[in-house]
């Protein structure tokens, strides 16, 4: 029965992925919606639903569509393959290897667990550990807690005997939100594809120290996501026996010299990118010279298994979502949107149009993963800020924002890997995302834009 649901479920989707390019293709065409247009947008569309549907491994639709654009004469290759001579697909590279190294090595496992037996014995204390270790993690190789949070809050429910249950779902939905939400003020891999989409109409370059700057609010955002979880899944005055972060602790033995090594590599990666103001250089630099350094002599720390690891399919995804931007910006794509939308937006204030912004984005979150909602209006809405004189960095901010904000598991591959662990019951999932949620766009409106207006950012 489940198999035939499976099978059913397969033709529905794939029948969904041919009909909406088929449906735009019959559109008549006229001097704003040309052939060309019409045709981008039939095959962006289709592409941008086999990522959302899953219906073929990601590398499949990533390699397809940038050839597609070149034999449908859309735009020259040189132009369509654009995102491989800039610096998001090698910092991807860099920072997936200096990832894999860390967490061969053991050394992000130690920092949260040393976090953890520090704060944990209370459910608040221990959500405050998970919390700081995701932190610590996001400072040593940033956007890449996801997994070693995963592992250890996974660890620690099952060594606590909590079960599904809603403490578990408190406690994992933490690790989440501890790995992710730091991304939201430290700089990362994830976040630079953003301003990149945009590439062809501003500078997407930004330095370490104006990020943080920019998104301090969200600093205050973390904890508050984090009490809120305590709140709702905290169970009557228990106290939790945490010998068994001791025990492995102990067993992982003093930190070795491979550990020590990752560590300076870390601070070093740290220090290139609080001082690009100095040096001018980019930062996603820094993250491919991270994972490099450390195959060189003196260091030795890298296999050829860390590299065999890298997620190669992701980079291509990730670059593909990015000739989707160059190519429609090549076609004046985001201009015809931009006045299409700009007499519905003309004296709205600033308000009005970040809560457009993030609200369109959490809607098509219900379809979309957060990588296709980058790819199909982040081009449209910059051209649309700047035209009102927003800084395009703002509209970046927002739609990172509003991308991360789910209800279903199925919505967002991240949180559904914590799921998938078995801990996580769906109803607390979606009471969790959902409260997350309101809360967000109120604090969107209410703490970030007016500090935004305060630091002149918009």
């Amino acid at each position: 029965m489940k198999s035939k649901l499976q099978v059913n479920a397969k033709v529905v989707k794939w029948a969904i992925i041919i009909l909406i390019p088929v449906i735009i293709l019959l559109i008549p065409v006229n001097d704003f919606f040309t052939w060309q247009i019409r045709l981008f947008s039939a095959a962006t569309f289709c592409t941008i639903l086999m990522f959302a549907f899953e219906v073929l491994p990601n590398l499949i639709p990533a390699m397809i569509l940038p050839v597609f654009y070149i034999l449908a004469n859309l735009a020259p290759a040189n132009v369509v393959f654009s995102p491989w001579f800039g610096t998001i697909p090698w910092m991807f590279i860099g920072g997936f290897l200096f990832a894999n190294i860390l967490i061969r090595i053991g050394l992000l496992k130690r920092v949260a667990y040393w976090i953890i037996e520090k704060t944990g014995k209370s459910y608040y204390g221990l959500l405050i550990g998970i919390m700081l270790s995701g932190l610590a993690i996001n400072l040593l190789a940033p956007g890449k807690a996801i997994l070693p949070l995963a592992g250890l809050t996974f660890g620690i429910c099952k060594a606590l005997n909590l079960g599904k249950s809603k403490e578990s779902a408190g406690i994992m939905m933490a690790g989440f939100f501890s790995a992710y939400i730091p991304l939201q003020f430290i700089y990362n891999p994830s976040f630079a594809v953003i301003p990149n989409m945009a590439a062809s109409i501003t500078d997407p370059s930004i330095s370490f120290l104006d990020y943080f700057i920019h998104n301090i609010p969200f600093v205050l955002w973390i904890p508050i996501v984090v009490f809120t979880i305590g709140r709702f899944c905290k169970p009557k005055d228990t106290v939790y026996q945490m010998e068994f972060v001791s025990e492995e602790l102990k067993a992982m033995g003093k930190m070795t010299r491979d550990e020590k090594k990752g560590v300076v590599i870390s601070l070093c990666l740290l220090v290139y990118m609080l001082t690009s103001g100095l040096h001018n250089l980019d930062i996603s630099w820094g993250f491919l010279l991270a994972g490099c350094i450390m195959y060189l002599p003196g260091f030795n720390v890298g296999t050829k298994e860390d590299i065999q690891k890298i997620d190669f399919s992701m980079i291509f995804f990730t670059a593909t979502c990015l000739s989707i931007g160059a190519v429609a910006n090549a076609m004046g794509f985001g201009k015809i949107i931009a006045d299409l939308v700009l007499p519905m937006m003309s004296g709205t204030n600033i308000f009005v149009m970040i809560a457009v912004i993030w609200i369109i984005c959490v809607i098509s979150n219900f379809a979309l993963t957060p990588m296709a909602i980058y790819a199909t209006f982040t081009l449209a809405f910059t051209q649309i800020g700047m035209t009102l004189g927003i800084n395009p960095f703002a509209v970046f901010y927002t739609i990172q924002a509003a991308g991360a904000e789910v209800i279903f598991p199925y919505e967002w591959a991240l949180p559904l890997f914590y799921v998938s662990f078995g801990l996580i019951a769906t109803k607390d999932f979606m009471k969790i995302c959902g409260i997350k949620m309101a809360m967000s766009m109120v604090f969107m409106m209410v703490v970030v834009v007016p500090y935004w207006l305060l630091i002149g950012l918009v």
